[in-house]
């Protein structure tokens, strides 16, 4: 197959890799098929020209979360005529109904003009599964073998650290571990609390919390290797979240680091008790301060535990690395050709 991907690059980089450039770099080099990549300004050149001869002989177009009011004419049209097939794709729920991202005429107008669309959990597929096009659950994978510069990166804090990563949206999540993370300061003064991307201001109330500020997503794994202990909290009664997939504790997972002697582990995650994080290797905890606590105590307290976790979620993650995962990718694009 030619396969043709039209990616977001800058903020949204981590999200076009993990599900567009990472798989179908691996389609081209294990399955030989053609892949093509255009991102934002290659995109502005072909609209601004007119030379689309990019997309002449594709199979299929993929629109990595590309949104765009168009309603005058198919954009596509051409492309159609010459049997190619248009996809949407997206890992995140843009329709408006539980949060108002700004992108819901965008997304809209975008997945009308395609004629299938892939997800990265079921429920988001039911979510998409609204427009009325055929939807495919792709679940997320990861690059192991990306991951493992973490180990070559310089550790920065001393000590076990516990940490939670991510942007702004996360705000309301992050309130669930606050009175947790107080408690679990006091009984053990010499873990280090570390939040990343975010500078929540109600961290300021744990004492000793360090901030790292967000990095290009290449210094990803650097990051990752300053954390031993990720927390993964979601509110799981907001119906938003249920459309997250836990990508979050994969990625820990798969940050190398040195545990003892020749062996390596990842990052063990603590996440909340739902769907998204019991495929994904994370200590599984109800949404209380006293479930939350007792988890992370329990690793604190007992070094063999921990490292013990840390070297079987690295173990453990490798059946999500894109090479032995990428099958069902392949077979969805496929029927989707037809």
């Amino acid at each position: 197959m030619k396969i043709v991907a039209l990616i977001r690059t800058g903020g949204l980089l981590a999200m076009s890799t993990a599900r567009t450039i990472w798989p179908l770099s691996f389609l081209q080099r294990d399955k030989g098929h053609q892949v093509i990549f255009l991102a934002e300004q290659e995109i502005a050149d072909i609209a601004k020209t007119g030379d689309d001869s990019v997309f002449e002989g594709a199979h299929i177009v993929i629109l990595s979360r590309i949104n765009g009011v168009i309603t005058r004419y198919d954009p596509w049209e051409k492309a159609r005529s010459q049997g190619t097939k248009i996809v949407y794709e997206t890992d995140d729920d843009l329709t408006g109904e539980y949060r108002d991202l700004g992108q819901e005429a965008k997304l809209e107008c975008a997945v009308k003009w395609a004629d299938a669309v892939t997800v990265s959990t079921p429920h988001l597929g039911e979510v998409m599964g609204r427009y009325g096009k055929p939807v495919y659950v792709l679940p997320n994978l990861v690059d192991v073998e990306w991951y493992d510069r973490a180990r070559h990166a310089k550790r920065e804090v001393d000590g076990v650290t516990i940490g939670l990563l991510g942007t702004a949206t996360h705000f309301f999540d992050w309130l669930l571990v606050l009175d947790a993370l107080k408690e679990i300061k006091a009984r053990f003064p010499h873990a280090q609390v570390v939040t990343a991307g975010y500078p929540a201001p109600f961290m300021e109330q744990v004492e000793g919390t360090l901030y790292f500020q967000p990095v290009p997503f290449q210094d990803y794994p650097a990051l990752l290797a300053q954390i031993d202990i990720r927390l993964c909290p979601i509110d799981t009664g907001d119906p938003f979240n249920k459309s997250k997939s836990g990508i979050a504790a994969l990625e820990a997972a798969a940050a190398t680091r040195a545990i003892k002697g020749k062996r390596v582990g990842g990052c063990i995650s603590i996440a909340s008790d739902c769907e998204q994080y019991r495929r994904c290797g994370a200590i599984l905890v109800e949404n209380t301060t006293e479930a939350w606590v007792d988890a992370i105590a329990s690793l604190l307290s007992d070094k063999g535990k921990r490292l013990r976790l840390s070297e079987s979620c690295h173990e453990a993650v490798r059946q999500f690395d894109v090479p032995r995962g990428n099958e069902l990718r392949e077979q969805v694009y496929q029927e989707i050709v037809g």
